[in-house]
């Protein structure tokens, strides 16, 4: 059963502030935005950046080693497809805040649960995902995935039970839902035909409303809901709005994001969510 222990005083944290805590050998970052309190995992997947050391804005804290940014309510990382982290139920109760801590032997998910290191998204992110104990998938199988961005396809890299502590030491970032059927197989070609089209269109409209963005790739998710365009360089005002009517006039959900998101740090990682920097790969991570 969960355990609720008194983490901090009600007046120890100032509005738009957090905290780091230790309670029962868990390091956790705490913080208080229009009278909430929101606990999360202090340690930042990218690096192990301390969260609660932050600058925190509205609900998304800023690691303060290399800018990856997090809903403190969700666990959501910002600009990290599938990429999490662990929240933890709040109460107040007389000056005191409280935080409900799962017990000691609860790591993630549950014994019926089989992990798995997967490859998925245009950009090469890695990340843990857990599938019932009954789907055995192998290295190198192609499998559809549910992330927090949709249903997408992804590539096994550890089958469950080869490496475990490699495979739990990832952060959770969706559910594997199957092997690749031959009636996936089909739908992803239709995908890869209208990822073109829809390309081309985008790539017209841009160049007839002299908006100068250079559009490097596109991905279309395997659920047809989300259209993402990639570009190099900052993003011009004006796409901001041209989003809205993409989307509309393509009725789908059109993104534009960053291959490189400049922190504006000089020497400083431009990961930016996990986008890459000068020494992160792609999936955010260090050589």
């Amino acid at each position: 059963m969960p355990e609720s222990i008194r983490i901090a005083d009600v007046s120890s944290l100032q509005t738009g502030s957090g905290t780091v805590c230790s309670l029962n050998g868990r390091s956790l970052a705490l913080f208080r935005e229009a009278g909430q309190f929101y606990a999360i995992e202090n340690v930042c997947p990218h690096r192990g950046g301390q969260l609660g050391l932050g600058t925190l804005e509205g609900k998304v804290v800023t690691c303060p080693v290399h800018g990856w940014q997090f809903n403190v309510e969700t666990g959501e990382c910002i600009g990290q497809p599938g990429r999490a982290i662990r929240c933890f139920p709040t109460r107040v109760e007389g000056d005191g805040i409280f935080v409900e801590l799962p017990d000691s032997v609860e790591v993630s998910g549950d014994d019926s649960q089989a992990q798995y290191l997967v490859r998925f998204g245009l950009m090469g992110h890695v990340g843990r995902f857990e599938a019932s104990a009954d789907l055995n998938c192998a290295r190198g199988r192609r499998v559809v995935l549910q992330t927090n961005r949709g249903l997408e396809l992804g590539e096994i890299l550890v089958a469950a039970g080869e490496d475990s502590e490699l495979v739990s030491g990832q952060a959770r970032s969706g559910v594997v839902l199957r092997e690749l059927t031959t009636e996936d197989s089909s739908k992803e070609q239709q995908l890869q035909e209208r990822q073109q089209r829809t390309f081309e269109i985008c790539s017209r409209i841009l160049a007839e409303r002299h908006i100068a963005v250079d559009l490097i790739d596109s991905e279309h998710l395997f659920d047809g809901a989300t259209f993402v365009l990639y570009y190099l360089g900052d993003a011009p005002p004006a796409l901001a709005d041209l989003t809205a009517e993409l989307s509309q006039k393509l009725r789908i959900q059109v993104q534009f994001r960053p291959v490189i998101e400049p922190m504006g740090e000089p020497g400083g990682c431009h990961g930016g969510g996990g986008h890459g920097c000068a020494n992160c790969s792609t999936d955010g991570k260090h050589p």
